[in-house]
């Protein structure tokens, strides 16, 4: 941030958390928590926050109440408080807090990004993962025919009856076919 941002002071008006000031002191000591990752330009570049991190995001403590730094930068750059919008990043690095990578957006909005970078882990692809497609594919051809019930199929594979009613009726893994 240039010199004349030190010198303003910002009052957003917040319904979610009241009022938010953020004085020249409030700026300085945000701007010390980061450091410019050059590559070509500083626009292109990341500035990483080095201060306190929850989830690898930056925290930072602003009139008592720790606060995301992304939405403090926000706050900082564009004078107005994100309020129930979400903080996004094109960069897709947590801890930047370059305004110029950030954008707004809902909870829709973050997950279609998610998808749309290819970060949105489902299915197998998650570390929790029981099942694979093919197993879904077998469990919904099962019942399709009659061969044998779901409660037998769920004890047959160490699930819950829940799970395999989840799975034939589209509930879980409904992208699979």
């Amino acid at each position: 941030m240039g010199r004349s941002s030190l010198n303003i002071m910002r009052r957003v008006r917040s319904e979610k958390c009241g009022r938010m000031e953020v004085d020249y002191v409030d700026i300085a000591r945000f701007w010390s928590k980061v450091a410019v990752k050059m590559t070509n330009s500083v626009e292109k570049s990341c500035w990483v926050w080095n201060g306190r991190k929850h989830r690898n995001y930056g925290q930072f403590q602003l009139n008592g109440v720790c606060r995301y730094a992304p939405r403090v930068a926000w706050l900082i750059a564009y004078g107005t408080d994100p309020g129930d919008l979400a903080v996004l990043h094109n960069c897709d690095n947590p801890p930047c807090v370059n305004p110029k990578h950030l954008f707004l957006g809902n909870a829709q909005d973050n997950t279609n990004d998610c998808i749309q970078k290819g970060r949105f882990h489902r299915g197998e692809n998650t570390g929790g993962a029981v099942l694979t497609e093919d197993d879904v594919r077998r469990i919904r051809q099962t019942h399709v025919h009659g061969v044998i019930g779901s409660v037998r199929v769920a004890r047959v594979l160490g699930l819950s009856a829940s799970a395999v009613a989840g799975v034939i009726h589209n509930n879980n893994w409904a992208w699979v076919e």
